[in-house]
């Protein structure tokens, strides 16, 4: 898909299907972009822990603008695809982020 101008291909994708990117926040802008290369790279690999990355990025969108991540999968694989990815990715929602270690600069893990 050819993105019209500077509008990037996965915005391109969710406006020419009918969704609204008036209430999106820079934020949610850069966590769309950011989630939309993740489930590319979900589609190569497959592996879950892609998943929990979608769902920390998700989390940092506004609620109200969430349920955009979940269309962005028909972007990078199959309509079908949503239903199935979709219930994974919330699970983690929120889970991911209080489960996720402190790493400090300079400060080793152990």
């Amino acid at each position: 898909m050819e993105a019209k101008d500077d509008v990037p291909q996965h915005l391109e994708f969710l406006r020419a299907n009918g969704h609204d990117l008036a209430p999106l926040t820079g934020t949610d802008h850069k966590a769309l972009a950011a989630i939309a290369d993740a489930l590319t790279l979900y589609s190569y690999c497959g592996r879950e822990n892609v998943l929990v990355a979608v769902a920390l990025l998700a989390g940092e969108m506004q609620g109200s603008t969430r349920p955009l991540a979940r269309e962005l999968i028909a972007y990078a694989m199959d309509w079908g695809d949503r239903e199935r990815l979709w219930p994974t990715i919330e699970k983690h929602i929120g889970v991911a982020r209080r489960q996720l270690p402190l790493v400090l600069p300079g400060v080793p893990r152990g």
